[in-house]
């Protein structure tokens, strides 16, 4: 299980994932749907394979940082944050065993493909020039 602090605007919410995959960005199709408007649609992606936690940047327009470093490809730690946009997440806990959790005071064991997504509330941004919208709420799945 992969826990994740998510920054965007005032809100802050913990994000739980055992996918393999999260992916990060304003499209709907996103694991993990911002609503900044400086994150591309499909801006990054997060691969977990065990105990090894990599991101990379899917061609995105402003670019994604780890620690303050523009990068393509990392492989991340507990503590590092990931900046898409205005937003932030920082990579809480990793649990590669899918059980309890040492660093984070336990997280409850879930099934392979569960998710726990909570609610952003979108944040007031200026809209692009053209068709372009702000990317809507998540939706609690």
């Amino acid at each position: 299980m992969v826990t994740l602090l998510l920054r965007e605007g005032e809100n802050q919410k913990l994000l739980q994932f055992n996918q393999s995959e999260i992916t990060i960005g304003r499209s709907r199709d996103n694991t993990i749907q911002l609503s900044n408007i400086k994150a591309s649609r499909k801006h990054a992606k997060i691969e977990i394979d065990g105990s090894t936690v990599q991101i990379s940047d899917l061609g995105s327009g402003n670019g994604t940082r780890v620690n303050g470093e523009k990068v393509t490809f990392h492989v991340l730690s507990v503590g590092d944050e990931i900046k898409v946009g205005d937003a932030s997440l920082v990579l809480k806990d990793l649990d590669a065993d899918g059980g309890e959790s040492g660093a984070e005071g336990g997280a409850a064991a879930s099934t392979a493909d569960q998710e726990t997504e909570i609610e952003v509330r979108a944040v007031d941004a200026p809209v692009a020039r053209g068709s372009a919208k702000p990317a809507p709420k998540l939706r609690k799945k």
